[in-house]
């Protein structure tokens, strides 16, 4: 049997549960292993382990959970479906070590490995306590229908910009999971802590879930800081006039306000550019995708995924219901600089500069620098990456 491998966090001594990171397709544990480091500040008897998949990838560097070079639905569901023994022998190997059950285990996936965490955990003998899955799919529902042994709680989450895997894809598994009886309303009456990252488009949470949402004692909402619209490359904080000039920035306000009138506890989080594992310009520098638009004096702000967590963390500590909140770093700049920067740790070229696409024209609509100000005052937050040098910095030296 293939051993799997990977970082291991445990903040406190006490060691209750179980938190098992699965890696999207040519990643890493290392790129994971992050979010242990915020969470453990918030859970702190877990036990956080993120393997590297078993499979190095074809082309280029990172690992690989099942093979994506054939990739009608029979070869991916048969890949998911080979590799979860080898997962189970982990996870029943960990188990066993920290004398915990099922019911105090956890799977968090991204991507490939959120497809791997949904399929696996359907699939014990014992139900795990949940499965957290980002950015995945439920492969082969009529097929994994038969081999489902468990009922575990499932959240699913995408988000709508994903050219990766279809935004589509979050609907699709909702569905799916719900027709095999693993999706229950009396899960929600229960819960005390609820993010919401379905953009205005998606399932309408208030209409459908409403009712069962009165427990909550925390409501966080993932807006972004398109809401703003153009301020003239000016800093704008979150009591600055919102005048989004595109439809998106228009729909996230309109969502923005009517989860503020919901009488549901809610935290608006206004996120700007996201970059982290897996989604940075150093890997569309390698990867030949990268554009060097040149466009003097337009500003974007950016946020590190890992900043992100730990805001959201602390506003769970500090909770102030209709507080809307601003994520972004330190350092807001040019797209340009920011390609420069990363070709430079990458020792290769830059792109050359190339005038606005037309694919591109509303992403430069607006330009402003986006205020951290409220984060660090109101909820004590010290960024990990002020910026992005420290950003890409950091993912280079994990790569290497």
């Amino acid at each position: 049997m293939i051993e799997l491998k990977g970082q291991e966090i445990c903040a406190g001594g006490n060691k209750k549960n179980l938190i098992i990171f699965l890696h999207g397709w040519g990643s890493s544990g290392d790129n994971f292993i992050h979010l242990a480091k915020v969470m453990s500040k918030f859970l702190p008897e877990s036990y956080f382990v993120a393997p590297n998949a078993p499979f190095e990838r074809e082309i280029g560097d990172g690992y690989q959970w099942f093979s994506l070079e054939d990739r009608s639905e029979e070869a991916l569901y048969n890949g998911v479906k080979n590799v979860t023994s080898i997962v189970n022998h982990f996870i029943d190997t960990k188990l066993k070590e920290l004398n915990l059950k099922d019911t105090q285990l956890s799977l968090v996936g991204f991507s490939q490995g959120a497809m791997l965490a949904i399929h696996t955990a359907l699939t014990r003998s014992q139900s795990c306590a949940s499965v957290v899955a980002y950015s995945g799919r439920f492969l082969s529902p009529s097929k994994t229908a038969p081999e489902i042994k468990s009922k575990p709680n499932i959240c699913v989450i995408h988000g709508d910009a994903d050219d990766v895997v279809p935004f589509s894809s979050l609907d699709l598994a909702v569905k799916a999971l719900k027709e095999n009886g693993k999706v229950s309303q009396d899960l929600l009456k229960s819960a005390t802590h609820v993010l919401i990252s379905i953009p205005p488009d998606g399932d309408d949470v208030v209409e459908r879930y409403g009712d069962c949402l009165q427990n909550v004692k925390w409501f966080g909402y993932l807006s972004a800081t398109s809401v703003y619209g153009d301020h003239s490359g000016n800093w704008v904080n979150e009591e600055s006039e919102t005048k989004p000039i595109e439809i998106r920035g228009e729909k996230r306000l309109r969502s923005e306000k009517k989860w503020l009138n919901s009488k549901l506890p809610v935290h608006i989080f206004r996120l700007a550019g996201i970059y982290g594992p897996g989604r940075n310009v150093l890997i569309d520098l390698q990867l030949g995708k990268a554009r060097n638009v040149k466009k003097e004096g337009h500003f974007f702000s950016r946020i590190h995924v890992e900043d992100i967590s730990n805001i959201l963390f602390s506003s769970m500590q500090n909770i102030k219901p209709g507080e809307i909140y601003n994520c972004a770093d330190d350092l807001p700049t040019t797209q340009s600089e920011v390609i420069m920067y990363a070709a430079k740790l990458l020792n290769v070229s830059p792109p050359e500069p190339i005038k606005l696409p037309d694919y591109a024209q509303s992403f430069y609509l607006g330009s402003k620098k986006v205020s951290n100000v409220k984060i660090k005052k109101d909820l004590n937050v010290s960024l990990i990456y002020p910026n992005y040098k420290v950003g890409l910095e950091s993912l280079h030296v994990k790569k290497l």
